[in-house]
């Protein structure tokens, strides 16, 4: 009987922290099924004249973020609360366009992407899945485009007229001599 005691006193106390690994696993797991949304990549594009920037995160955002504009330096900066970076790194370079890079840095549980531009420029936002994209509107945008001149008509040497004159006409009509009347070439 005593050893009946002993083994269910080591059942018991060997139950006690597969309590605690129960409770830390159901603790994990619950963050895990709850995992945080996380900023994938940033890459940005020409289309159609248009600068394009994609933000393309793990999962779908209930809204557009919160954002707002910078004139000097030139910039577009906008938070992802409740996000987190996944992209690897802090700074993707883009340069093409008015784009130079973005930054993307993660402080508590949100995380800011700051757009780097080359002149100020307004912005579009929407949300396309799992994408937020940016559609700028360039500074120039707003000014009246400069008119393009016609090119002046090209002046082309024209040739004269066909003529009605063959060669027979030129060339006498017996054959021995006819190369007496070339010009001599000296």
């Amino acid at each position: 009987m005593k050893m009946k005691l002993k083994s269910m006193h080591l059942a018991e106390s060997s139950a006690v922290p597969k309590k605690w690994v129960l409770m830390a696993s159901a603790a994990l797991l619950s963050l895990s099924a709850h995992a945080q949304n996380a900023i994938q990549s940033v890459t940005g594009s020409l289309q159609s004249g248009t600068e394009v920037i994609r933000i393309q995160t793990s999962e779908p955002l209930t809204s557009v973020p919160a954002g707002f504009t910078v004139q000097s330096p030139a910039r577009i900066a906008l938070d992802f609360p409740g996000v987190i970076n996944a992209v690897g790194k802090s700074l993707v370079e883009m340069n093409q366009g008015n784009l130079r890079s973005a930054n993307v840095v993660q402080a508590g549980d949100r995380t800011r992407v700051v757009i780097n531009l080359k002149k100020a420029a307004s912005y579009k936002a929407s949300i396309d899945g799992n994408t937020v994209m940016l559609v700028l509107d360039s500074a120039e945008a707003g000014k009246p485009k400069p008119k393009r001149l016609k090119p002046s008509p090209r002046l082309e040497a024209q040739a004269p007229p066909p003529s009605k004159t063959s060669i027979s006409d030129v060339v006498p009509k017996t054959q021995d001599a006819w190369w007496l009347t070339l010009p001599a070439i000296r």
